[in-house]
């Protein structure tokens, strides 16, 4: 089967001949897209984006300006550089975290990178 580290999948088949599955995922070209600048990917069903994020001071004590892309549909979700279809966060081109992560984790990321 496919993996995308920390993702593994897995199947049951019941026709041995059906198609394996497989993650669309395609990161490095959708990485180029934000190559400069931090960028947070997040659809709506992240709550943790909705209530959290906007309260989260590490961006403001950083002195970072943030580019938010909503992800409002499947199609979009398949376009982010992770199997987690609802939260990414960007910076230079790189991913650093593919899932909603506390305050003090995204400023300990950061001044390791800024």
């Amino acid at each position: 089967m496919e993996s995308i580290p920390p993702y593994e999948l897995l199947v049951k088949k019941f026709k041995k001949a059906a198609p394996d599955p497989r993650f669309i995922v395609e990161r490095e070209r959708v990485l180029k897209r934000y190559k400069k600048g931090l960028t947070i990917l997040a659809a709506d069903q992240c709550l943790w984006f909705q209530s959290g994020w906007r309260k989260c001071g590490g961006v403001r004590s950083l002195g970072l300006k943030t580019k938010v892309v909503r992800v409002t549909s499947a199609k979009e979700s398949r376009e982010l550089p992770t199997p987690f279809g609802t939260f990414s966060i960007v910076y230079d081109g790189k991913l650093i975290a593919e899932r909603p992560i506390s305050a003090r984790r995204f400023t300990n990321i950061m001044s390791k990178l800024a």
